[in-house]
């Protein structure tokens, strides 16, 4: 008995076809052995469908409507060599690796590329230096890295550190939001902008405000209520230099009674 057999019960078609048959009426045509819903024939035999990614027990299992010979490979349908998956499994699609020419996104095999006419990587995301993967693009100083691209994408004058950080390159600092790189300078030094002004010594690696100086006329200079300690390094508090009110009436009192002790 096979595909199409007249039939009176089910068991009769399972018999022979598998337990994925059934006898099926067809009105005032009668019954036929058929295969179930969700199941095909092969050489007489009716299995289970699985479509590309999905579970298999035996190869047979494995169909997609005109496509290529599936194969079941660890209990999982899978397409001929050099191919690959549809997003929903109904097709094989031959592998497009970044800088492929392409037609759609199930195309490119690269985890987080899209098809924009050759396979590129997705939004926030950047090639390797090899072509070979996707990375993640660094927002701020401090995200994890493997490549300096990955810094300096949207970061300029950023670096990846040999301990796998985004940072500033040599001479550049982070400023107060750590997403981007402001040229280091000094007190004394030409600048162009608050953040590029700071003083010695400093943490380079985190984001850095700088309070106590500003810049002035395109140069360094210790802010409003600062000044520049000995050195010219530092800014310090001017108000903790000068005297108060109080301690200058004590002095001035400490000098008249010893004035008038020598008299």
């Amino acid at each position: 008995m096979g595909i199409g057999d007249d039939c009176k019960e089910s068991a009769q078609c399972q018999l022979a076809l598998g337990p994925s048959a059934e006898c099926r009426s067809l009105g005032w045509d009668g019954s036929f052995c058929q295969c179930i819903d969700g199941a095909h024939e092969v050489d007489n035999r009716c299995y289970n469908t699985s479509k590309v990614g999905e579970r298999c027990v035996v190869k047979n299992n494995c169909r997609i409507e005109g496509g290529p010979t599936l194969t079941c490979d660890a209990s999982v349908c899978v397409c001929p060599r050099l191919q690959h998956g549809s997003s929903d499994g109904l097709r094989c699609l031959e592998d497009r690796h970044l800088g492929d020419r392409c037609f759609e996104d199930d195309e490119c095999v690269t985890t987080n590329s899209q098809c924009m006419g050759i396979c590129k990587c997705r939004v926030s995301y950047v090639a390797d230096e090899k072509k070979s993967f996707c990375l993640r693009v660094a927002d701020s100083i401090g995200d994890m890295c493997t490549e300096d691209l990955q810094c300096n994408h949207f970061i300029p004058d950023s670096e990846c550190s040999r301990s796998g950080e985004c940072t500033c390159i040599d001479g550049y600092h982070p400023g107060p939001q750590g997403v981007r790189c402001w040229r280091s300078s000094f007190l004394g030094e030409s600048c162009g902008d608050n953040n590029e002004c700071l003083v010695k010594p400093l943490p380079l690696a985190v984001p850095y405000n700088d309070t106590r100086t500003q810049c002035v006329d395109e140069v360094c200079r210790c802010a409003d209520g600062y000044e520049p300690d000995e050195s010219g390094r530092y800014c310090k508090d001017s108000s903790a230099a000068r005297p108060t009110l109080g301690a200058c009436f004590l002095l001035l009192a400490a000098a008249a009674a010893a004035t008038w002790a020598r008299v």
